[in-house]
This record gives structure tokens, C-alpha cells and sequence, in this order.
């Protein structure tokens, strides 16, 4: 921290108190580094060990479908260039997004329209036979399947959250005039607060990673 400030890209960690029938203790730390990979690569250098588990997303904010790609690139050269000593990887896929437009994705307009209309459903079937919905995670699955890489599938899921389930949408002040001007009644479209689907995915990643006992570290 910087001035009781937190660094950009720095990791905000909790640990958990030890289990009195072990001496083991738990850290579960997050990092965004933005724009570019390179804080990743420094600030979790400390973590950088056997016992760690990485739980690796490029995921929403990037829109164009090249930039994508030029981030898996990096992260390919980052992940090969780890020593003996590399963590565990499991990737997450990206969230489905709600907002009315095509696919869900965000966009200025988007999010200023789901002040007014509120989230919306997607199309599950759609989705699986067009190349512009769910396109972020129909790029990388093959790229990091051949990292051999695991893949926590969270896209179908996300996706097919009913549209008036999403964290905001039911305030009372969304049902007056100051729908319009308040920008909570958009509710939450991209899935990112509580309570809703993040508790789900804790839930999902802890069965998928104690089913996964032999996850393999990159070397």
C-alpha cells in the first residue's frame, strides 16, 4: 500500500485462521492486472510455488477479438517460462453477461438501456451456433486445452440466470419514476456482486478442484 492506498495490480489477500487439527492456513488473494499481464507476473512471484492454485481469467473487458488473442500469447510465453516450482492452474471461464444487446456484452449504450429495460435473457441455443455470443470463451477453451490446463465451465451457467434474478433489479426506488435515473435498477448484469452467483461459483470451483486431485502444474 502506498498512503494507506493499494497499488495498482497489487494482490488483495485474506487468510484464514488455521484448522486446530492443522498447522496448514489458507490465503486466497486477488489480483487484476489490467491492461497487461506483467504485474501478474511480479506481483505473484511469492506465490509463485507447488502448494499455490492459480485461478487465471482474460475475460470481459477486453472487446476486441485480436487484443484477446494477443493476451494468450503472453500468457503462453509467462506460463512456459515458470520454473520447477509452478502453482497449480485452473481457468475460469467468462461469466455470460445480461445486458440487452446482442449476446449480453456491455457497452455504453447497453448499460444505459438496462437502466430503463432492466437485464436480459439470453439465448443458450443461439449462443452455441454464433460466433459473435460467447465468443471470448470459444477462443480461449482450445488454447488452454493444449496447455493442459483444467477449464471450470461457468458460461452455460451464467447464462441461463433468469433475467430478473440479478442483484439490483428489485430496490423499491426501481419501481418509481427514478427507475430512469437511478443506475442500481439496471441490476447487476455482468454477475459480479452478492448475494447471487459469485457464492454459486465458490461452490463450483471447490467440488471442481477437489475432484481434480492430480491438476497439473505447468513446467
Amino acid at each position: 500500500q502506498v498512503n494507506g492506498k493499494v497499488k495498482k495490480g497489487a494482490p488483495q489477500c485474506a487468510t484464514f485462521a488455521k484448522n486446530k487439527s492443522s498447522s496448514c492456513k489458507t490465503t486466497v488473494c486477488f489480483v487484476r492486472s489490467g491492461g497487461s499481464l506483467k504485474p501478474f507476473t511480479v506481483v505473484t512471484k511469492p506465490f509463485w510455488k507447488k502448494s499455490s492454485i492459480f485461478i487465471l481469467n482474460i475475460g470481459l473487458h477486453v472487446h476486441d477479438k485480436q487484443t484477446y488473442l494477443n493476451r494468450f500469447n503472453f500468457l503462453q510465453q509467462t506460463l512456459k517460462e515458470g520454473s520447477k516450482d509452478s502453482p497449480k492452474m485452473v481457468w475460469s471461464e467468462t461469466f455470460g453477461q445480461h445486458f440487452p444487446s446482442k449476446g449480453g456484452e456491455y457497452s455504453t449504450a447497453a448499460y444505459i438501456r438496462a437502466q430503463k429495460e432492466g437485464c436480459l435473457a439470453l439465448d443458450i441455443n443461439e449462443a452455441k451456433h454464433s460466433d459473435d455470443i460467447n465468443w471470448r470463451n470459444k477462443q480461449a477453451n482450445n488454447f488452454i486445452k493444449s496447455l493442459n490446463i483444467p477449464i471450470l465451465p461457468l458460461w452455460d451457467f451464467t447464462a441461463s440466470v433468469p433475467a430478473d434474478e440479478h442483484v439490483g433489479m428489485h430496490h423499491p426506488k426501481c419501481d418509481t419514476i427514478a427507475k430512469v435515473l437511478n443506475p442500481s435498477c439496471a441490476g447487476d448484469c455482468t454477475h459480479f456482486c452478492q448475494p447471487g452467483v459469485p457464492e454459486i461459483v465458490s461452490y463450483l470451483l471447490y467440488n471442481h478442484i477437489a475432484s481434480n486431485p492430480n491438476i497439473s502444474s505447468i513446467s
